[in-house]
């Protein structure tokens, strides 16, 4: 009788604040909607029914687990039920956002490749630096945009890329270039290069600086070891011809790296970092795709390449980027972080402006990525990044409660304790203490399904990498759980990341000395050096 009577009060408990919070959420997701509707319309009680239903979920879950706690007399499996149905709640979701999704393809085009800016931004120009610089820079000229914007941070880096650009553009003229993909000679007169500097290593300085130049309706900001398709453009551009977009995002490839050791453990080594950084941006395009289909959101478009409206970046934009700060402003400002800050930005715009995700393979861009020790930095910083970046768009911006409310709850909230080790722990040790586990006959195969379970579900999101390279399976997930055994010891990584998350260095690259200088307006600034090549 005391044992009901305690769960009789801590199901109370539970519930009260749990139907408060709905409440609370229900109200501030559409009070506003109903001051701005002029008539009563379909799309109003759509919206209305539809769109509480992903904050309600979980208080759902949580009252039925509570409910199942009266009838069942084993808190063991209780806790199992509560593990497993949050871990897996969003994969499902997702799954079946993932297959939803579909591309834009208008039929009518009024916009095209002469209508995007790209920005550049850049440290490392040289062969030694920077090898990649010339075939990002290849592709990005037989893109053929109107206006290639490079800007480096020292007016001698600037002279270095002229020196190159020289080079480079008599190469795709003439067909000589490597980079062509067989396009043989490739007419780019029609392409303004612009070379400035920015004065400072600072990522986001330069690409405010370089602002002030745009005089198209599109911006394009990639990074400099990326490669694009040569119809990237055209892939994505289209993305605009829908008005309500500001932002659109892309499908991401890790370049497959050739081992150059000469042991066998060597050759293994390098090619583990390679697959890893390929399978890190494997699952960021399963939950942008995913995210995207169900609600229109997503956490981050990737700032290694996005297209925005130029109209967003106006002269406020450039004062908040450049002076972001964070924890009730005592870190910063802010140099990482420039793409989640960017999607932060589009999603609060008074326009209510769309992001779009473009995922199709001739809007894939490839990158470099996976080499040790310069991914382990790499993995700190992006861990940081989520801890910082998602807890201001959940408790600073909020906009996101209103805009995305599945994706809140499939990727907002579980990515700031989405730790595989301690769920999987949990759920594995909560297993073994459940009567139905101890009074089993068969323990060891209560084990084994739970073990393969938990690797099937690990594999879902992989699925189109390793049907691309069937190899990779064998060596990094199964029989060699190279794979697994990484998210697990990501998980540690990721936890010591959110205990540092005030460490805001930009790790994984050298920038120098990139103390930021107080933010100038565009209209007043001048540019130090600017050398065309027409």
């Amino acid at each position: 009788m005391l044992r009901t009577l305690q769960r009789r009060i801590l199901q109370t408990r539970v519930l009260l604040p749990a139907i408060v919070l709905v409440v609370l959420f229900w109200i501030t997701n559409y009070a506003f909607r109903l001051t701005w509707e002029l008539f009563w319309s379909t799309v109003t009680i759509i919206a209305i029914i539809w769109f509480p239903i992903p904050h309600a979920i979980p208080f759902l879950l949580l009252f039925e687990i509570s409910k199942l706690s009266e009838s069942v007399d084993d808190s063991a499996l209780i806790w199992f039920i509560a593990l497993a149905t949050w871990r897996y709640f969003r994969l499902f979701v997702n799954l079946y956002s993932f297959s939803r999704y579909k591309p834009a393809s208008p039929t009518i085009r009024t916009i095209g490749p002469k209508d995007v800016t790209m920005i550049l931004p850049t440290v490392s120009v040289s062969e030694s630096d920077n090898p990649d610089f010339e075939e990002c820079l290849t592709t990005c000229l037989i893109n053929k945009p109107a206006r290639v914007i490079i800007v480096t941070d020292t007016g001698f880096r600037a002279t270095e890329v002229n020196r190159q650009l020289l080079s480079i553009r008599d190469k795709i003229q003439k067909g000589l270039s490597s980079f062509l993909s067989e396009l043989g000679p490739t007419d780019i007169s029609g392409v303004d290069v612009q070379v400035t500097y920015a004065g400072l290593a600072d990522k986001r300085r330069q690409m405010t600086y370089a602002i002030q130049y745009v005089q198209t309706r599109l911006v394009m900001f990639l990074d400099d070891h990326v490669f694009l398709p040569r119809s990237f453009l055209d892939s994505v551009v289209p993305v605009f011809e829908n008005p309500c977009v500001g932002l659109c995002g892309t499908k991401k490839a890790v370049r497959r790296k050739h081992p150059e050791a000469h042991s066998l453990w060597g050759r293994y080594w390098e090619l583990f970092w390679n697959v890893m950084g390929a399978l890190y941006l494997e699952r960021h395009n399963f939950e942008i795709r995913a995210t995207n289909a169900m609600d229109g959101g997503v956490f981050v478009v990737s700032g290694r390449a996005l297209v925005i409206l130029t109209e967003i970046l106006d002269n406020n934009f450039c004062k908040a980027f450049t002076n972001e700060y964070f924890f009730f402003g005592l870190f910063g400002p802010l140099n990482p972080d420039d793409d989640n800050f960017i999607t932060r930005w589009v999603l609060s715009h008074p326009q209510n402006y769309e992001i779009k995700i473009q995922f199709t393979d001739n809007a894939t861009i490839e990158t470099t990525l996976g080499q040790y020790p310069k991914i382990v930095a790499q993995l700190f910083r992006w861990a940081r990044t989520t801890f910082r970046s998602n807890s201001c768009a959940l408790f600073t911006d909020c906009i996101v409660w209103q805009r995305s409310p599945w994706t809140v709850w499939t990727t907002y909230i579980p990515s700031l304790f989405n730790l595989a080790l301690f769920w999987d722990g949990g759920m594995l040790y909560a297993l073994t203490k459940t009567n139905f586990y101890s009074e089993s006959r068969n323990q060891m195969l209560l084990l084994l399904c739970f073990g393969g379970w938990v690797y099937l579900t690990k594999l879902v999101k992989l699925i189109p990498y390793f049907w691309r390279y069937p190899t990779d399976f064998f060596l990094f997930f199964f029989p060699i759980p190279a794979y697994p055994l990484f998210a697990y010891g990501h998980s540690i990584l990721k936890l010591w990341a959110g205990i540092t998350f005030w460490n805001h260095s930009w790790t994984g690259r050298n920038l120098g000395v990139s103390r930021a200088k107080p933010f100038t307006s565009p209209a007043k600034q001048q540019p130090k050096q600017t050398l065309d090549e027409n």
